[in-house]
């Protein structure tokens, strides 16, 4: 149980079991601590304006859209 406050996304490469490249957070290992980004690189980051209740079954739903001419992606987040 806890609280949803946001959602985060960021492009994660991996090339081969030894090369691997992150576009988001900078460390592997942030579970409650505060989380370093990689400030160069683009994330997408939904806030919700209000928390929301959430537990081992609770599901949201998201949609994406790739605009290959600008290399953008859209969400939805409900």
């Amino acid at each position: 149980k806890g609280t949803l406050n946001g959602v985060v996304f960021w492009t994660e490469f991996s090339f081969d079991g030894d090369s691997h490249i992150s576009n988001g957070v900078l460390e592997d290992d942030w579970q409650g601590e505060k989380v370093k980004w990689d400030m160069f690189s683009k994330q997408a980051v939904k806030l919700m304006r209000h928390g929301r209740p959430v537990g081992p079954d609770s599901k949201i739903s998201i949609a994406t859209h790739f605009i290959p001419e600008v290399g953008d992606f859209t969400f939805t987040v409900k």
